[in-house]
C-alpha cells in the first residue's frame, strides 16, 4: 500500500493547531469539491483524499495514533509502506468480507483507523510505544508476534479531567494477533498528565524469549474549554447573566469536588477571574490546589420585547461608557 501524508494533503505544519487545520479543510474542500468540478475525476480524488486526511486530523485520538506511526516510519508520500512493521496485517478483501462494502478511504487509512484492525495493542484512547513485529519460525509456515526487542512497552491513557480527579476504572483490550483479552484497569484519584501505571507482565515478549514485560500507561489529561489544570489549579469557566454581573448576588456553581455556592460581586466584568482556596485538583500526595473562577458574561439569543425595552430603557439612562 502507499504511505499517506495527510498534513501534506492538507498543506498544514505538523504542529498546526486543530482550528488551522479546520481551516485548511474547509478551504480545500470548497476548492475541490465535485460541485464545482461535474465530470472531473482527478478532482472527485483530491477531494476524496481531503476528505480522508481531515478524518484523521481533525480527530484527536486519530490524530495521536497518526503522528505516532508517521514518526517511527520513514515512509514519504506516494511511497510503498508496509504497516506490519506496526503489527497489523491488512487484507483489503478480508475487510470487504466483513463489513459488507469499501469504507470508500484508501488501503492505509483502512489498515490503521478502519474496522479491521489486527495486532498491536489497542483500547480507547491507546497505542502501543513498542510496535508488535511478526518473526517467522523456522518450518516457515507459522508466524508469531512479538514485541521488537525490548519486553517493557509504553502506551498513552487519555483521561478526561473529571476522570483523573475522582478515579475511574477502564477496561482495555490487549490483542496480540489473534488473541485478544479484556482487563479491568483502576485509576486512582488524583493522577497527572505525564505519570505512568505499572501493568506487571502485559508487555510485549522480547524476541529470544517468551518472557512477558511490563505494560506503562502513562496518563494524558484531556482539556476542554470550559475547565482546565494549570499545575494543581483548575481553572472553571463561569457563566453568569448581565444583570447577575451588575447586581451581584450567591450563584450554585458545579464543581469537581462537588457544589459550591459563591457569592459574586456586584459590577464584575468579563474576564475578571476569582480564586476558591482549596477546591483545585488533590494530587496523590493529598497536596491541593484552589479553584480559578474566571467570570464570561453570557446573553441570550433571543430577547422578549419587554426585555428589549428594558435594555433600551437602561441605553438611555446609563452614561457609561467602556470605550473612554
Amino acid at each position: 500500500m502507499q504511505y499517506k501524508d495527510y498534513y501534506k494533503t492538507l498543506q498544514v505544519q505538523e504542529t498546526a493547531d486543530q482550528n488551522t487545520i479546520k481551516q485548511a479543510y474547509r478551504s480545500l474542500a470548497k476548492k475541490y469539491h465535485p460541485d464545482g468540478h461535474h465530470g472531473d475525476q482527478l478532482m472527485a480524488n483530491k477531494f476524496k483524499e481531503i476528505n480522508e486526511a481531515y478524518e484523521v486530523l481533525g480527530n484527536s485520538e486519530k490524530r495521536q495514533k497518526y503522528d505516532y506511526i508517521r514518526n517511527q516510519s520513514s515512509g514519504t508520500h506516494g511511497t510503498a509502506f508496509d504497516p506490519s512493521q506496526f503489527g497489523y496485517q491488512f487484507s483489503k478483501k478480508r475487510k470487504k468480507q466483513n463489513d459488507g462494502n469499501d469504507s470508500g478511504f484508501s488501503d492505509f487509512f483502512d489498515a490503521f483507523f478502519g474496522s479491521e484492525m489486527n495486532g498491536g495493542y489497542r483500547f480507547d484512547s491507546f497505542y502501543s510505544s513498542a510496535p508488535f513485529q511478526s518473526y517467522r519460525t523456522a518450518d516457515g509456515n507459522n508466524t508469531k508476534q512479538f514485541a521488537g526487542a525490548a519486553t517493557d512497552t509504553t502506551a498513552v491513557l487519555q483521561l478526561t479531567l473529571a476522570e483523573a480527579f475522582h478515579g475511574v476504572k477502564k477496561n482495555i483490550i490487549l490483542r496480540n494477533g489473534a488473541d485478544e483479552k479484556t482487563l479491568q484497569v483502576k485509576v486512582p484519584a488524583g493522577v497527572l498528565s505525564g505519570e505512568k501505571l505499572k501493568l506487571e507482565g502485559e508487555g510485549g515478549h522480547a524476541e529470544e524469549s517468551l518472557q512477558q514485560g511490563d505494560l506503562y500507561l502513562q496518563i494524558e489529561i484531556k482539556e476542554n474549554d470550559a475547565e482546565k489544570l494549570d499545575g494543581l489549579n483548575i481553572i472553571q469557566k463561569l457563566p453568569v447573566t448581565v444583570w447577575e454581573a451588575a447586581l451581584g448576588g450567591s450563584i450554585k456553581i458545579n464543581t469537581l469536588s462537588g457544589p459550591l455556592r459563591f457569592t459574586l460581586p456586584p459590577s464584575t466584568s468579563s474576564g475578571k477571574t476569582f480564586r476558591v482556596k482549596g477546591k483545585g485538583f488533590k494530587n496523590r500526595k493529598g497536596e491541593t490546589g484552589d479553584l480559578l473562577l474566571a467570570v464570561e458574561i453570557k446573553l441570550p439569543t433571543t430577547f422578549s420585547l419587554k426585555e428589549k425595552d428594558h435594555f433600551a430603557a437602561l441605553k438611555d439612562l446609563s452614561t457609561f461608557n467602556p470605550r473612554s
